[in-house]
């Protein structure tokens, strides 16, 4: 792990050294493609375009294994696999860019990229901002402790006086709202490190998607992690789909695919695949 650990921290090294000059956020905000998406001719639409496609690695919706950046899988990647197909795109230097969340949408916000995954939820706020896809997947989020804790906390409440664990730029806190827990938050680079803090006791938990927390929970064994309960099952503000750069060109083509994608029953076998045993 501490391996998988310097590789991301390299990955993050990297992007950042490859968006930097464009990070600053535009004042203006270009209008959000809401056009519909019905009976579009999408396949093979796409071919010779060449899009840049920013991955923030978060199991099972993006995974990067002992950090085979080359070699991803996980729902989102097969999604985009499946996509590529039916409109031909190709991927900027035939790869995608592997960075945090923050500096993903960062990117996106800017132009930088065109398309951002990584189980990113489709919030008010970001609907506001960006156009997107249908979404995919409704998730839920997990407070995540040591295995240890997990049976002292059953409730927001219970999380009091607590530090949580977070990647930058995931507002956690907003999932507070309505109890009478007072936390400490710290945040880190990557996803990975908010769970290895908790493992190494420098933070008490972390709220995330409950997907992601049941792949660290159950798979990272020397991570002595447990799930001490759910919360936010069916919130709208959790459902998860593709983000697009703002003024994004192929909406339509893209949420066309995935339509038929979603009714045809391609997503929901990626997804099982990924979610069941």
């Amino acid at each position: 792990m501490l391996n998988l650990t310097k590789k991301i921290k390299l990955a993050f090294t990297l992007f950042v050294f490859y968006l930097t000059p464009n990070l600053a956020f535009s004042d203006e905000f270009s209008s959000v493609d809401n056009s519909s998406y019905t009976n579009v001719d999408y396949k093979n639409a796409l071919k010779g375009v060449v899009l840049k496609i920013g991955a923030a690695p978060f199991p099972p919706f993006v995974t990067v294994s002992e950090g085979a950046y080359k070699d991803p899988c996980g729902i989102e990647i097969e999604i985009l696999n499946e996509l590529q197909k039916r409109l031909g795109y190709s991927l900027d230097k035939n790869k995608y860019i592997f960075a945090p969340s923050d500096f993903v949408l960062s990117a996106g916000h800017n132009g930088t990229i065109d398309i951002m995954l990584g189980g990113l939820s489709l919030t008010k706020e970001r609907l506001k901002i960006y156009p997107t896809s249908p979404a995919y997947y409704q998730s839920s989020q997990a407070i995540v402790t040591r295995a240890s804790d997990a049976d002292h906390i059953k409730s927001f409440d219970d999380l009091n006086g607590k530090t949580l664990a977070t990647e930058m730029g995931i507002d956690i806190r907003s999932w507070l709202d309505g109890s009478n827990a007072h936390v400490k938050i710290k945040e880190y680079a990557t996803n990975f490190m908010t769970y290895y803090a908790i493992s190494k006791g420098d933070a008490d938990a972390t709220i995330i998607d409950t997907p992601n927390a049941l792949f660290y929970s159950n798979k990272w064994d020397f991570g002595n992690l447990k799930i001490a309960f759910i919360t936010n099952v069916g919130n709208e503000d959790s459902n998860v789909g593709l983000i697009y750069k703002r003024g994004f060109k192929y909406t339509k083509y893209f949420n066309a695919a995935l339509k038929d994608m979603l009714a045809d029953g391609t997503v929901q076998k990626i997804i099982d695949k990924y979610t069941k045993d």
